[in-house]
């Protein structure tokens, strides 16, 4: 199936089908897509929590979407798909995780010569002040490098036949205390959950809405 098919065929799975399961080797395949995601100069400041057992998901669910909290319409969704990550950005850039990233670089083959090496750390050095000392913005910096990961998984599942449904109607601090992230450098974004629709989905074969392209494109 081509992109545009399948943009057109995912939609955001609001009711679960809590007795079907992922099978290993498609969600492996989720957790490659999640690894391998773009990010700024490859600056990958991301984290995810999988929650994919019957305790982890209640854990994940009593700390996101809280019963008897405005957030609490999400407690099922996070029950019921077959796994649901937490998408968590890095808090901070410093000079040790710059070497670190270098460092497995380095051991990727990404380096023809030292001075290859050299002149991409430089670059990404660079983006890092910038962000650190000038604009002063890191967490929201590494927060739209995990909603570049959260897009590609998304296309990722629809080619797998997965469903999933992207959420931030979250307590993301009751998140962050629950699983410590914050004591991490960490700060939870979003939940996707992944899984099969129901067949009670209301949502399912709803037609999709989107602005006409007129609205949106401007070709120069």
């Amino acid at each position: 199936m081509n992109p545009a098919s399948l943009a057109a065929k995912r939609y955001a799975t609001k009711v679960f089908d809590p007795q079907r399961r992922i099978p290993d080797a498609d969600f492996e395949q989720l957790r490659h897509v999640m690894r391998l995601a773009p990010s700024s100069v490859n600056s990958q400041p991301w984290h995810f929590i999988i929650a994919s057992s019957d305790e982890g998901k209640a854990k994940l669910a009593n700390a996101a979407a809280p019963l008897g909290t405005v957030m609490a319409y999400n407690h099922n969704k996070i029950l019921h798909a077959s796994h649901s990550v937490v998408f968590c950005a890095k808090q901070s850039i410093d000079d040790d995780y710059l070497t670190k990233l270098a460092e497995q670089e380095a051991l990727d083959g990404r380096y023809s010569n030292p001075e290859a090496r050299a002149q991409y750390e430089a670059t990404r050095r660079a983006a890092a002040t910038l962000h650190r000392e000038i604009i002063n913005d890191v967490p929201i910096w590494a927060g739209n490098q995990v909603y570049l990961n959260i897009g590609a998984c998304l296309m990722a599942a629809a080619q797998l036949g997965i469903d999933a449904l992207p959420m931030e109607g979250i307590d993301s601090d009751s998140i962050d205390k629950a699983f410590n992230l914050t004591r991490q450098g960490l700060k939870a974004h979003a939940i996707v959950c992944f899984g099969y629709a129901s067949n009670n989905d209301f949502n399912a074969g709803v037609p999709k809405s989107r602005l006409p392209t007129a609205d949106i494109f401007t070709d120069i």
